[in-house]
């Protein structure tokens, strides 16, 4: 006996596939803080914003890193560019501002573990750190 497929599962099935190849929704705003390092002196944190661009897999973002040490606290105002990789989350950093005027770099990261709540990685600056970005304020189901 031949079984054929309905018109409808088919549908249902590529509409399956097609949701569960679908990359993370990373849009919006996400708070980020550090592991310490600097033999454990120093912790980064702040919040970033990402917004969508024309181009696939790009993104551009804006935000705002507090650098806290023993010896020193630093704000700095920076914008980044991100692109999906298949490893998961490339930024790369623009410092706009730092108070105090210091010499300060720009915080890149390189994330691979990235869903739409949660992303993982590492802080590539003057020092590197792991970092983990959250979303501020979960969605309530």
């Amino acid at each position: 006996m031949t079984r054929w497929i309905t018109p409808f599962a088919a549908l249902s099935c590529l509409a399956l596939l097609g949701a569960a190849a679908a990359p993370p929704k990373i849009e919006g705003v996400w708070a980020f803080r550090t592991a310490p390092y600097r033999e454990g002196t120093c912790e980064l944190s702040g919040t970033m914003t990402i917004r969508k661009t024309a181009k696939i897999d790009a993104y551009t973002c804006t935000f705002v890193a507090f650098e806290v040490c023993e010896d020193f606290r630093a704000r700095a105002e920076e914008t980044c560019t991100a692109t999906r990789t298949s490893n998961g989350l490339e930024i790369t950093s623009t410092l706009k501002n730092v108070s105090p005027a210091l010499n300060y770099v720009p915080d890149d990261f390189a994330l691979d573990d990235v869903t739409s709540a949660r992303m993982e990685g590492l802080m590539l600056s003057a020092a590197d750190a792991a970092v983990v970005f959250t979303r501020p304020n979960p969605a309530i189901s």
